[in-house]
């Protein structure tokens, strides 16, 4: 059983993007954040997936990450995408201002694939990595996700050194400058997974 309603067909666009704050929005984040981790090929055991579900919004939380999720004029969720602190660097200072993030379990329905959805919720989860003072955004996407990967780089990421050990043969990473300095051994909580 599929605990999303049925997609939006493309007249009933535009788009509206809000952050996932009450327990509604957040149950619809487990059931989208469910339904990116089936559309997978490879389990997402090895990143604690689980117990991400069930401590959601967890380090997604304000202030210092966001889950973003995009619905359609009728109010049918068609994507989600989220962001969170990360840690670069073992020489963190406790309260440090967070420096570095990143961007997470980005996901648009079948349906809506293909509309501007991707897009528009990346474009909107950088505007809030601004926001929140953070001077660069990483993410790691699979070497099949070409439509993700092609997208990332029409919005600035580049190819960057892998941040995380992972058991994933072919992972790709990216990064995106915001602006700012990045100061020495500066860095935020948060893991690398």
């Amino acid at each position: 059983m599929n605990p999303l309603p049925p997609p939006a067909p493309p007249s009933r666009l535009p788009i509206i993007i809000s952050p996932a704050r009450s327990p509604a929005s957040i149950h619809t984040t487990t059931a989208l954040f469910t339904a990116y981790a089936a559309s997978l090929d490879i389990s997402l055991d090895f990143q604690s997936f689980s117990t991400e579900l069930a401590t959601l919004p967890g380090l997604y939380a304000p202030p210092h990450g966001e889950i973003l999720l995009a619905h359609d004029a009728a109010g049918v969720p068609v994507g989600c995408v989220a962001l969170r602190p990360l840690s670069l660097h073992a020489d963190h200072s406790p309260g440090e201002k967070p420096v570095y993030c990143e961007l997470k379990r980005l996901y648009v329905v079948p349906a809506g694939r293909g509309l501007g959805v991707g897009k528009v919720l990346v474009e909107k989860v950088l505007e809030v990595a601004v926001e929140k003072g953070y001077v660069e955004v990483r993410l790691d996407t699979l070497p099949d996700m070409r439509a993700a990967t092609r997208l990332y780089e029409g919005v600035g990421f580049e190819k960057v050194e892998a941040y995380h050990g992972t058991l994933v043969e072919g992972l790709i990473f990216m990064g995106k400058r915001l602006g700012g300095e990045v100061k020495k051994g500066a860095v935020s909580a948060g893991s690398g997974n």
